[in-house]
């Protein structure tokens, strides 16, 4: 099963709302998106506990890491501009195929 948990689909993220109460959120996920949904969810006033993961390494986790990487600085920067932007997707290779195909 797939999940994309980050502040668009937590439960107290509707545009400009905050929790009631002290909200305390734990992520699994894999070790690459562990930054990016910790941002969102303490941009949204939930307290962050350490998240687990699995200990594997595979192959393909180095795409996701060159994805994950410049993905939370736009989010961090956009989150600075305005702490109700919702996230938005990229994707690098489809990009650049795009510019070949």
């Amino acid at each position: 099963m797939r999940s994309k948990m980050t502040a668009r689909q937590s439960p107290f993220s509707r545009r400009g709302s905050r929790p009631r109460r002290s909200v305390i959120v734990r992520v699994f996920a894999r070790y690459f998106h562990l930054p990016r949904a910790q941002l969102a969810f303490e941009s949204l006033g939930a307290k962050v506990l350490p998240g687990a993961f699995p200990r594997e390494v595979r192959a393909m986790d180095a795409y996701s890491i060159w994805r994950e990487v410049p993905a939370y600085a736009v989010y961090f920067a956009r989150l600075s501009l305005d702490e109700h932007a919702e996230p938005v997707s990229f994707r690098p290779v489809k990009f650049l195929m795009s510019l070949f195909f």
